[in-house]
């Protein structure tokens, strides 16, 4: 099996869809020698900002001599961005060992279930993966939901949720309630639980389910670690007040699992989580011809106001040109409204739809711009490669709508537009080319 053959297998995965469950994940894990089982696990959830948390605790538990795995989804150009150790992302080679072994597992005669999916697949070849590298810590970050996703299979150390918001309501629930029990489900019995400023009405259901689990509930206050940002005299590399939010809620984890540790000075942490880069959360590139692109990853309604905030801060009234692409079951139009009523300045817009099936249709978008703003600029395309056919010298373009877009977006500019390399996105040893499209599976 080639490197090209066993991102084509998992890819084939896809047409399982998404099913949430634990069962069948459980079983091949089992099977596969119980790996999880050996590890330990930090285990993130929440509506946003999940894989600047990852990040950071990955960052911080570095910081503390710790051999650190990471587990998050999706990427944004390179399947291998997914599964990362001590930073570095899986090999292509061991790509195609653990695919090779899930595909002989699956299809070997007796096996009791169906095919899993993608990111069954994905989830068990991470486990493989981390035991194998003989990892202290993983950082394991949900894919949707928590309570059946795929990941809560593991008994995890510690538990962290971010952020609480309205998003996947036809997988999770129509109210913040809802959405809150399906991601307090990852918390186990017993452990710490450390919840971030999130929407009111969902912190008593993560205390209950805390209480129920006698797990200690921990609701994170962010004041005591922007003092020590302060005493570290340092300025957070991840821009936007709801990075403060997702470093405090790391530092406070770090802190009581390894308070006692003697090489741990909260000051210090501050400063080395300060430090994490994160790609296309809020990233800005400079690229030819004075040409500037801030890219962020906003996906949701939620994520759009944090975007907003932050560019506000960031760039003022400048003016900037707004390209946005989002899927079909994201409330694109919704989020359309909202950036061009938010952003201080918007003097043109391009609309870009990818192509994938789970692609907006423009027209919807295109009629409000054109009755709403009936003398701005407008460009439609399939790409952002098509859509940046036409880009103007000595412009700020801000990309955003989803993350499958600005891994399309961070591909072009790194190979047509951008010099230097990415923070964040590291390419394998032996890359083979633009995998994007399973993106599309968490």
């Amino acid at each position: 099996m080639t490197y090209s053959e066993a991102i084509d297998y998992l890819y084939q995965l896809r047409s399982f869809g998404m099913k949430l469950g634990l069962e069948k994940v459980r079983r091949l894990m089992d099977q596969l020698g119980s790996p999880d089982r050996d590890l330990r696990f930090i285990h993130v959830a929440g509506t946003n900002g999940k894989g600047s948390v990852c990040a950071f605790l990955d960052q911080g538990l570095r910081f503390l001599g710790h051999r650190v795995g990471m587990f998050t989804s999706p990427h944004l150009i390179h399947f291998g961005e997914r599964i990362r150790v001590q930073g570095k992302i899986i090999s292509e080679s061991d790509v195609v060992r653990w695919t090779q072994l899930i595909r002989d597992t699956v299809e070997a005669p007796g096996f009791v279930d169906e095919l899993p999916t993608f990111f069954e697949a994905v989830t068990v070849m991470a486990a493989v993966h981390f035991r194998e590298q003989a990892c202290d810590w993983v950082v394991w970050e949900t894919g949707l939901g928590g309570r059946l996703d795929s990941t809560n299979i593991v008994d995890s150390e510690c538990s962290a949720i971010t952020h609480i918001d309205l998003d996947h309501q036809e997988w999770l629930g129509n109210s913040l309630e809802s959405i809150a029990k399906e991601k307090a489900g990852i918390i186990k019995p017993g452990r710490p639980c450390f919840l971030s400023n999130t929407q009111p009405t969902a912190v008593p259901v993560v205390r209950e389910r805390c209480e129920a689990l006698q797990s200690r509930f921990n609701l994170v206050e962010v004041e005591t670690f922007r003092s020590a940002l302060k005493s570290a005299n340092v300025t957070m590399n991840l821009k936007g007040e709801h990075q403060i939010h997702n470093a405090a809620l790391a530092w406070n984890v770090l802190i009581a699992l390894f308070g006692s540790d003697a090489e741990l000075h909260p000051v210090e942490m501050a400063g080395v989580l300060a430090k994490t880069e994160w790609a296309g959360r809020f990233q800005c590139l400079e690229g030819k011809e004075g040409r500037s692109f801030l890219l962020d990853g906003a996906h949701n309604p939620s994520g759009i106001e944090k975007l907003i905030e932050t560019a506000s801060d960031q760039i003022g009234s400048r003016p900037v040109c707004l390209i946005f692409s989002a899927f079909k079951d994201k409330s694109g139009l919704l989020m359309l409204e909202r950036l061009m009523s938010g952003l201080p300045r918007v003097d043109a817009v391009g609309l870009v739809s990818s192509g994938e099936t789970r692609s907006s249709d423009l027209g919807p978008w295109l009629k409000w711009l054109s009755e709403s703003h009936p003398a701005l600029p407008i460009q439609t395309a399939q790409s952002f490669k098509a859509i940046c056919a036409d880009l103007k010298p000595e412009t700020d373009y801000l990309v955003t709508g989803s993350l499958h877009f600005i891994g399309e977006a961070l591909s072009w500019l790194m190979q047509s537009e951008v010099d230097e390399g990415i923070a964040g996105i590291e390419s394998a040893s032996d890359s083979s080319g633009d995998e994007r499209g399973l993106n599309n599976y968490r």
